[in-house]
């Protein structure tokens, strides 16, 4: 699983934080260092092809609070994480300065959050609604010894965004989670 260009060294070191953070939070820490073991590609397999099928296909998930099925957030941890940090890395490499300050918008365990710290910012605040996405955030900050904020942000509860000045808010894939199926748009 790696990822070429500039940005591939910083996902690389990712990979092994993202697997120690998932197993623990299993309780179950044996398994090799840097991949899984194939039960667990299975495990993990059935998660991914379920939040597939429901945020692209079915769309049953799009919007759906996913993020707190033990099962579901392992998936995206270990599958949809290092994408997302990889296209973040990417775009956050395109601006002409540094944001020194940055506010992650539905940050779930916090891959653009993280992109957003090793792309150099000094202050980067996580904002979702679900408590367990929060809590592996927190936990992957103590794995990397990053320094990481977290707020808990509920847009469906009209809450306002997280005080504070920020250089760029970042909002990942949280549009694609704005309408469920079904919803008039």
């Amino acid at each position: 699983m790696g990822m070429s260009g500039p940005y591939g060294k910083d996902l690389e070191r990712w990979i092994p934080r993202l697997i120690a953070v998932w197993r623990q939070a299993r309780g179950r820490a044996d398994g090799p260092e840097t991949r899984l073991t194939p039960q667990e590609v299975k495990e993990v397999g059935a998660g991914v092809k379920q939040l597939s099928l429901g945020l692209t296909r079915e769309r049953k998930l799009a919007g759906a609070r996913y993020m707190d099925d033990p099962k579901l957030l392992g998936a995206y941890l270990l599958f949809y994480w290092p994408v997302s940090y990889a296209q973040a890395r990417e775009a956050l490499g395109e601006l002409s300065a540094r944001p020194r300050s940055v506010l992650d918008l539905g940050s779930g365990p916090a891959p653009v959050a993280f992109a957003a710290l090793d792309a150099g910012a000094a202050e980067v605040t996580a904002a979702d609604r679900s408590k367990p996405a929060l809590a592996l955030a927190r936990a992957l900050a103590t794995e990397a010894g990053e320094a990481l904020a977290t707020r808990e942000w509920d847009p469906l509860r009209k809450a306002p965004p997280p005080e504070g000045k920020y250089d760029l808010i970042t909002m990942g894939h949280v549009l694609n989670e704005l309408y469920g199926a079904g919803t008039r748009r």
